[in-house]
């Protein structure tokens, strides 16, 4: 290989270990074809996909969920709150 005029005879040399390096990285489809969930590559991220989609759908239930749910005090308890500070500022008004 030549470069700038230089000429760099190590790279069959390198060559292999640079690709072992690449091999190495593995990726979750790997990982569920070598336990077995899925059989390919295709099914590995068809199982990747429905766990994403799960996910994604449990993310907006929990969202949609704690919508409903008031921020703060009801108005009863922030009606109950004022008459205990007006009951703790005057205790003689009992």
């Amino acid at each position: 290989m030549e470069v700038n005029g230089v000429e760099f005879e190590e790279e069959t040399e390198f060559s292999p270990q640079i690709q072992e390096i690449k091999k190495k990285g593995k990726t979750f489809g790997d990982w569920l074809i070598e336990k077995k969930i899925a059989k390919n590559p295709l099914q590995a991220n068809t199982v990747l996909l429905i766990v994403i989609i799960v996910c994604i759908i449990g993310t907006l239930a929990g969202l949609y969920v704690n919508a409903k749910k008031p921020v703060g005090p009801t108005h009863s308890q922030q009606l109950q709150a004022e008459q205990l500070s007006k009951r703790a500022q005057n205790p003689q008004a009992q």
